[in-house]
């Protein structure tokens, strides 16, 4: 699977967006998401999620945070069995409010490489 040959496309989708990926993700596959952040937004999140249960919550198997207010960076975790894991933080945020992205997230055998 390339980008130049996607499994799966979501075209302009509404926001917040919850879709299913056929098949699942595998490791070497990779998730490409291309956006804007609103001018007036604070953070957004993109959730990589096992299921889509609401009660118990479905697990979490990436949270990719990025955040603007107070000192701007991006944290990233997971949620098992209701409970998160440990915030891995990048006190950095290459996002710019107002502006486009492009976000590729690589799958691999016991993570995620943003």
């Amino acid at each position: 699977m390339s980008v130049s040959n996607p499994r799966q496309t979501f075209s302009n989708p509404a926001v917040p967006f919850a879709g299913t990926i056929l098949g699942g993700l595998l490791p070497g596959e990779m998730v490409l998401i291309q956006g804007s952040v609103p001018s007036e937004a604070d953070r957004f999140q993109v959730d990589l999620t096992c299921g889509s249960s609401v009660k118990p919550r479905a697990d979490v198997a990436f949270h990719f945070n990025p955040r603007f207010k107070k000192s701007p960076c991006v944290v990233c975790n997971s949620l098992q069995k209701e409970r998160w894991s440990r915030e891995e933080i990048l006190n950095q945020n290459p996002f710019t409010v107002g502006e486009t992205f492009e976000l590729i997230v690589l799958v691999q055998e016991d993570s995620f490489k943003v």
